[in-house]
């Protein structure tokens, strides 16, 4: 399995999955702490001093039981500019 990415900006990393193991909300979020976040910095640029984004970005992803799990939905409200929930649509970026 792989998981990617993709922007205006341009790809991201491909992150390729052992045959085999089962992606659950813990190493889903693992996987985008280890990948989605260091990649967005520097595509998007991120400022150390106020600790935000220089370009607003959303995250949008699919149903899959990972992403819509509770902790994955807490998890992307607070290290992503904002982001489409599963249930709700966009929810609002932070300000």
């Amino acid at each position: 399995m792989v998981w990617a990415c993709i922007t205006h900006r341009g790809k991201g990393p491909l992150v390729f999955i052992e045959e085999g193991v089962k992606i659950n909300k813990a190493n889903y979020v693992e996987m985008l702490q280890e990948h989605l976040i260091p990649w967005a910095k520097k595509v998007f640029g991120w400022d150390d001093d106020t600790e935000e984004y220089e370009v607003e970005w959303v995250y949008q992803q699919d149903s899959a039981p990972s992403h819509k799990a509770k902790e994955t939905q807490r998890w992307l409200r607070e290290n992503v500019p904002d982001f489409i929930t599963v249930l709700n649509g966009r929810r609002t970026a932070r300000i």
